[in-house]
């Protein structure tokens, strides 16, 4: 009995639009592609524009529920990025293929039913010219897919089969199959398998089976897709029509008879097995076509309407005869195992880091360690010099007496015994035979003195030996967490189409340093500062068209990032052509909010500076980009808290720059050893910019009082570091200038006198624990090689104190919470469409909370009610309008904005919506513009009230 889906016109009549708009840049961008032999930059940059255009075709697809053309574009998608390694003639070959990749995109659309178009657009990846082509059995699968769309027939193509055989188990991927697909099939696919099956498990005693069923058939239908891409023929053909009994079950709201949950249980250890057979962590199951020939058995009886009396059989069909067991496919474990990636918990890659750490400053105990006995060894080369001495002195002392005292025997002697040799003297004898023992001792002693230094000497290679693999084991455990800049380009990109869209001007951005390699959990904390930037340069910076052309720029104005690392910095630099700062707009709305008294004269760097303060803003008007305040204070804040400084450059009518410098994540940091107060600190390397020669410059007095560090002609700022710690300075000698850093701090370069310079280290920064969390302007601790702890100084977060000097600009203390756009809660149990909201919304400057359902919505406003919610139609335990009617039936939210985003597009449900008192019905796919003005309009709508209720 096959299921026939819902036509859904307005799903496909937007997916429609979106590739006749794709259809001439697509075009082009494909013919640059075949022509372009003689410009490789731009075929590069027709190859980025095409894969744009398939994105956008993609997305409407995942929006609308049409996985089959999600699988397409993804597939054109990954022939595109193969492109570049193709020669001329490759090239030439897939002119016909791309040029007609839209045409039977569209016709698809206008009739996803007809099985022409369908098997068109299955088929078109299986010709061979293609880098990847498809094969063919995938290509069935995906025609499949593609029929499962709205408004399309979702019978299958070609009749079921009967019989199970051991191809249709088979776990070897194909030959054509993209690695990085397959690799992230394996990576999902085991949670997945784990959850369907627990699903079905709860059948058995679950007294709402309805939600249950539903789950296990999105699960299965997720891991058929993904198999069928993945090139897993065993597992998309179990699932397949795994899913197509579930589909049955659900809607017919029917729990499983005994015998029949019987088979979907074993269908669904079956699974399991066969995905840990592809990790490498199982061999393949035996009762693998039994399991599918029973899936098979159950799926033709419901094709034939006979499943309603399942109930009454007492055995699963095919279940007293077993299929032939399969042979072992010999090798797919193996390989499998080789080319899958390892899934590591982020606590496992920290206790790496933890103890890399913890091995580096064992290392430098132990270079300590050896560096004292080869102090103590040429103390011992010293001394022997001595002992050497003084036996030369003990010899010829006792050559002497030997002499005198021959002489005078010989002297005063009794001549009758002249024949008495004096060398057979006892006296002599023994003051001889003790210093020539003696002799002999000491020669000993060096010999053993050689081999000690040659045993050190070797353990000091070792030493060094380990100190290499150590760095070398530091560098692998960093690089679990470094990513390339460039794989969050496309959100940069995004943030700046969306706010050109918002403003209606022009601008491009350029990332430069993509390449670099940094941390994962850095990066990420950058997104949201690099947004902020970014909108902002299209909103004050960038000009209109027209202005731009009255000031002789081009039309489209341009933003550049560049990226660069230097040393254990990381440095980022946002800058555009725009019209920049307008600091007399700056100046003015200071004085009006107080910041600045109405004779002071503050540089225009200073001035420049107020831009980062909460809430600052030169706009009167509030708009969905800008003039609330929130922005650049937002950046300064976030990239305070990642320990890094912000500084900005502006030049009236060429733009804008902001420097934003990061402390790069490594396991070991260089520090610089001083004694300031009479205790050691430690100052990272990357806030210092020179340590100068000693006795290099001068202090000087400026008019007011002042003292200045002056080095080549410059004259920096001079304070203690003493006085920064809040310690007592100690008294200077006069006439002797005490040493001084040259350190960054709040955008300028400042002069630290210390006391005393010790050397520097690679240390390990940690922690003070629960007991000691935070101390101001200290980054942790580190073990120093003579197990001595030193502090590590933030010198930016000692330099901000409630007191300031002289006219200085202080920026307000980090205690002050910037405003927000607004809250918004989003509420759906799709986790890709609460991702992509989410992603949207925050780019967009919004701050969002999510729920699965409306009971966890309800929990969730329990604790704080938002400014506004999006709202799906269809959920468990609670849909939307219930949720409706229970938030309008409060007090405290009966007038709260709320937006219901669902894919239900009828009147019947609008009116329903309406009745539960929806503020505003939107359909899915939705328009990114459109949902902007909505939510903007609802809070505008409800500011009143909500500053009442507040």
């Amino acid at each position: 009995m096959p299921v026939e889906t819902m036509q859904d016109p307005a799903v496909l009549e937007l997916l429609r639009a979106e590739v006749e708009e794709s259809v001439v840049p697509l075009a082009e961008a494909f013919s640059v592609i075949i022509t372009g032999a003689d410009d490789s930059d731009g075929r590069a940059a027709a190859i980025s524009q095409a894969v744009d255009q398939i994105d956008c075709i993609r997305a409407a697809a995942e929006a609308g529920g049409m996985p089959g053309l999600e699988i397409a574009c993804e597939r054109l998608r990954d022939n595109l990025s193969e492109l570049p390694s193709l020669d001329e003639e490759r090239l030439q070959q897939l002119d016909e293929p791309l040029m007609l990749w839209p045409e039977r995109v569209m016709a698809y659309l206008m009739d996803p039913g007809d099985s022409a178009t369908v098997a068109a657009l299955a088929n078109h990846f299986h010709e061979q010219a293609w880098p990847l082509p498809l094969g063919e059995h995938e290509s069935s699968l995906l025609a499949e897919l593609l029929a499962e769309a709205p408004g399309g027939n979702s019978a299958p193509t070609t009749e079921r089969r009967q019989q199970a055989s051991e191809d249709d188990v088979s776990l070897v991927p194909g030959d054509d199959v993209n690695l990085e697909v397959f690799t992230a099939f394996i990576d999902d696919a085991p949670q997945q398998a784990q959850e369907l099956s627990q699903c079905l498990q709860a059948l058995t005693a679950s007294q709402n089976p309805a939600a249950d069923l539903d789950r296990a058939r999105r699960i299965a239908h997720t891991l058929k897709g993904a198999a069928a891409v993945g090139g897993v023929a065993g597992v998309a053909n179990l699932t397949h029509h795994l899913e197509d009994l579930l589909e049955y079950l659900a809607r017919s709201g029917s729990r499983p008879a005994p015998a029949l949950m019987h088979s979907l249980l074993e269908a669904a250890d079956c699974l399991e097995t066969m995905i840990d057979a592809l990790r490498g962590l199982d061999s393949p199951p035996e009762q693998a076509v039994s399991v599918l020939q029973s899936v098979l058995d159950w799926a033709n009886r419901m094709d034939r309407g006979e499943l309603e009396t399942a109930a009454e059989l007492a055995e699963p069909p095919s279940a007293q005869e077993k299929s032939p067991e399969p042979a072992a496919e010999p090798g797919v474990a193996a390989s499998a195992q080789a080319e899958t990636s390892l899934r590591v918990p982020v606590t496992t890659v920290d206790s790496l880091f933890r103890y890399a750490g913890e091995l580096s400053v064992a290392t430098a105990q132990l270079e300590a360690r050896i560096a004292g006995l080869m102090n103590l060894q040429q103390a011992f080369t010293d001394q022997d010099r001595i002992v050497q001495q003084r036996l030369f002195e003990l010899e010829d002392l006792v050559d002497i007496r030997d002499v005198t005292s021959a002489a005078g025997y010989q002297l005063h002697g009794n001549r009758a015994d002249d024949d008495f040799d004096p060398l057979e003297m006892d006296e002599y004898n023994a003051l001889h035979g003790c210093s020539r023992a003696l002799g002999e001792a000491i020669a000993d002693w060096r010999e053993l003195r050689i081999v000690m230094h040659d045993e050190l000497t070797a353990l000091r290679s070792m030493i060094s030996q380990q100190g290499r693999l150590h760095r070398s084991l530091e560098n692998t455990v960093l690089a679990t967490r470094l990513v390339p800049v460039n794989t969050v380009e496309g959100r940069l990109q995004r943030s700046v189409r969306q706010a050109c869209r918002a403003t209606g001007k022009q601008a491009s951005l350029e990332l430069h340093g993509g390449d670099l390699m940094m941390d994962t959990e850095l990066l990420q904390g950058l997104m949201d500062p690099l947004g902020h930037l970014l909108r902002n340069a299209v909103d004050h910076g960038i000009e209109a068209t027209d202005q731009r052309r009255e000031a002789g720029k081009p039309e489209q104005g341009m933003i550049r990032i560049r990226v660069r690392r230097d040393g254990n910095t990381i440095e980022l630099i946002c800058e555009d052509d725009g019209r920049g700062l307008d600091l007399e707009a700056v100046r003015h709305r200071a004085l009006e909010r107080g910041l600045l008294e109405p004779d002071a004269m503050p540089d225009a760097h200073a001035l420049a500076r107020l831009v980062l303060l909460p809430g600052f803003s030169t706009r009167d008007t509030v708009t969905r980009v800008s003039g609330r305040g929130v922005g650049l204070d937002v950046v300064h804040e976030r990239v305070r808290e990642m320990k890094g400084t912000v500084d900005l450059h502006s030049e009236n009518g060429k733009g804008s720059r902001f420097v934003l410098r990061l402390p790069a994540a490594l396991v070991t940091v260089h520090v610089l050893l001083v004694e300031a107060g009479g205790q050691t600190v430690a100052i990272p390397s990357s806030d210092l910019i020179q340590a100068p020669i000693p006795g290099s410059g001068s202090l000087e007095l400026a008019e007011d009082g002042t003292p200045g560090f002056v080095l080549a002609d410059k004259r920096y700022p001079i304070q203690s570091l003493a006085t920064m710690m809040g310690r007592a300075a100690p008294p200077t000698e006069p006439d002797v200038l005490p040493p001084v850093l040259l350190a960054h701090l709040d955008g300028e370069t400042r002069a630290l006198q210390v006391e005393r310079m010790q050397g520097s280290a690679s240390v390990v920064i940690k922690g003070f624990g629960v007991n000691l969390p935070r101390v101001r302007g200290v980054l942790g601790a580190a073990i120093l090689g003579n197990g001595s702890v030193a502090p590590v100084l933030d010198l930016a977060g000692l330099q901000r104190t409630p007191a300031s000097a002289g006219g200085e600009i202080e920026l307000a203390p980090a205690e002050l919470e910037a405003p927000s756009m607004g809250e918004v809660l989003v509420v759906d149990d799709s986790l890709s469409v609460r991702r992509s909201l989410t992603q949207f919304l925050q780019d967009s400057g919004y701050t969002v909370r999510q729920a699965r359902d409306g009971i966890e919505a309800v929990r969730s406003i329990e604790e704080q009610i938002p400014d506004i919610m999006l709202v799906d139609l269809e959920m468990p335990r609670m849909n939307g309008l219930e949720l409706t009617a229970h938030l309008r039936s409060r007090e405290d939210t009966d007038a709260l904005p709320i937006v219901m985003l669902t894919s239900r597009a009828m009147q019947k449900h609008r009116g329903q919506a309406s009745s539960a008192g929806v503020s505003a019905y939107m359909t899915k796919p939705f328009q990114e513009t459109e949902l902007l003005d909505t939510i903007e309009r609802l809070l505008a709508q409800n500011t009143p009230t909500h500053q009442a209720m507040a």
